[in-house]
């Protein structure tokens, strides 16, 4: 909260604050949504795919059959059981830039014998685009990118920080999330666009079978792809919201710092002249030379500066004393708000301020 009013107030950070609440801004959002990514998908969907995976057992159907001649057709081998590269757990396809000394162009099920799985990983051995999205020089291009993209933001984030001026903070901290998200969404979308692809095309080898339809597929890969999905994506929509969050917090109270000042200048001049805090509130005036106290009357739409009660002079001493100024007064004060009697009899007459109570004898005032 400390954070926020400061920047509320239009103060900003100077230098090395600025750079340390952009780094923790940066470093807070996108903590918490690798965390939530990686939960879901770890917590939640992961553990539902592989139970769906691991009990299913088609090898030899007519499915699983006509899958493998397919890959046989395409040159593609398929070692079911055994794990081709350490570095790979479970199903995978082995392209073309592994390490030397594996095979590559291989797909590993590594003792997963689910048919719509293998379609999957033939779809990735297989195709116009084979390899191309997996080329290690795209995806060092593309993390290249990324990170430039999360320098930029992070940039952004600490000029808006710092800036005291509320639109310029308002552009920068939105620039920031822009590049967040595209940044974030960069990194990860060479692998998303080659897991779309090999989906793609695991469906229609699915369908070329005739043993499986479009939807069957879709309903056994679609929660592994959604889960695969979620994992990039996530993290860089929760980032992204997070310093969205930032932003509209601080616009928010940017508003309402605007707002405060501009009721401040529209006040009646009459309360300024007078120096109380508003209407109706009297206020003592020791150094006025006949009257000591002043205040702003209002009563409806009229408005009355009224000075009363006589400068240096004693009153309210008795209980005597001060039923005798009500009698004297009561016609004026009587009147409301708009006579100076009123405000004498609630400012300075009252029962409360009145120093002796059962002192019921006249005092004159001194």
């Amino acid at each position: 909260m400390n954070a926020l009013e400061k920047y509320a107030k239009g103060e900003g950070y100077s230098g090395p604050d600025a750079a340390a609440n952009a780094l923790a801004a940066h470093l807070g959002v996108n903590t918490a949504g690798t965390l939530a990514g990686v939960g879901l998908t770890q917590g939640l969907i992961n553990p539902r795919v592989l139970r769906t995976v691991n009990k299913a057992d088609d090898v030899g159907s007519p499915l699983w059959n006509a899958l493998m001649a397919k890959a046989k057709e395409k040159g593609v081998k398929v070692e079911v059981d055994r794990k081709l590269f350490p570095a790979m757990d479970g199903p995978h396809y082995l392209s073309k830039y592994v390490p030397d000394g594996y095979e590559k162009s291989t797909v590993q099920m590594q003792g997963t014998k689910s048919a719509p799985v293998l379609a999957h990983e033939l779809g990735h051995a297989t195709g116009r685009f084979k390899d191309k999205l997996l080329h290690p020089g795209l995806h060092k291009g593309v993390a290249l990118a990324s990170l430039g993209a999360g320098l930029g933001a992070m940039y952004n984030t600490y000029k808006g920080l710092r800036s005291g001026d509320d639109k310029e903070r308002d552009d920068r901290l939105k620039k920031g999330r822009n590049l967040v998200i595209a940044g974030g969404l960069a990194a990860g979308a060479p692998t998303l666009a080659e897991e779309t692809r090999a989906n793609i095309r695991g469906m229609k080898l699915v369908k070329s079978t005739g043993h499986m339809k479009r939807r069957a597929y879709l309903k056994a890969m679609g929660l592994p792809y959604l889960g695969y999905a979620t994992q990039l994506v996530l993290p860089t929509l929760l980032a992204g919201g997070g310093l969205e969050l930032l932003r509209r917090s601080l616009k928010k109270k940017a508003a309402e710092k605007k707002e405060k000042k501009a009721s401040v200048s529209k006040r009646d001049p009459r309360l300024e002249r007078a120096g109380v805090s508003g209407y109706n509130k009297p206020k003592r005036t020791p150094g006025h030379p006949t009257k000591s106290h002043i205040v702003v009357a209002k009563e409806g739409d009229r408005v009355k500066t009224i000075r009363f009660g006589q400068q240096g002079v004693k009153t309210n001493q008795t209980a005597g004393q001060r039923k005798a100024f009500k009698s004297r007064h009561a016609k004026n004060i009587s009147k409301g708000r708009m006579s100076a009697a009123y405000w004498a009899d609630k400012a300075k007459w009252s029962p409360s301020k009145t120093k002796d109570k059962d002192n019921q004898k006249w005092v004159k005032g001194s």
